[in-house]
């Protein structure tokens, strides 16, 4: 496992399991064909040396069980807030590899997260420079970092 890598698996631990109360599993899994939510957030560093986005893909796990983990709520959350949970969630991963892997003093400037339904891609610029999978208790979660500068490295 690469350094990147790790970074990103510590990211999704920490969300997952400490915003979301969800347990993560690092064990071998399956990549669906289709993913049931996908969230992403652009990131351009500042002076513009390097941007890209973080991308989150989720099968298994509707946005409203996602917001409904995260805020402790029994009650059903409408979409609206769901999505603005997972943005965050997303948002809150961006910020920690960002933070982890460029540096503490690298100062970048996150775009608004954009969350959908379903699909296959998400309108990345790049092919991810790193990608990880991660089970959780139910469904799997795929984390992926694109850079747009493939020549250099993330």
């Amino acid at each position: 496992m690469s350094e990147l890598e790790g970074v990103l698996r510590r990211a999704a631990e920490q969300v997952f399991e400490g915003l979301c109360f969800l347990e993560v599993d690092h064990g071998a899994r399956e990549v669906p064909a289709g993913w049931d939510l996908v969230s992403s957030v652009g990131f351009e560093e500042a002076g513009g040396a390097r941007r890209g986005a973080l991308v989150l893909r989720i099968h298994g796990l509707e946005a409203g069980d996602l917001a409904e983990s995260m805020l402790g709520s029994e009650e059903a959350i409408d979409d609206v807030l769901a999505f603005d949970a997972v943005g965050e969630m997303t948002n809150v991963m961006c910020g920690s590899v960002l933070s982890a892997y460029m540096g503490a003093r690298a100062e970048f400037d996150l775009r608004r997260p954009t969350v959908s339904r379903g699909g296959h891609g998400h309108g990345c610029p790049s092919r991810a420079h790193r990608r990880v999978v991660v089970g959780l208790e139910r469904g799997v979660a795929q984390l992926e970092l694109h850079v747009d500068h493939p020549g250099e490295s993330p």
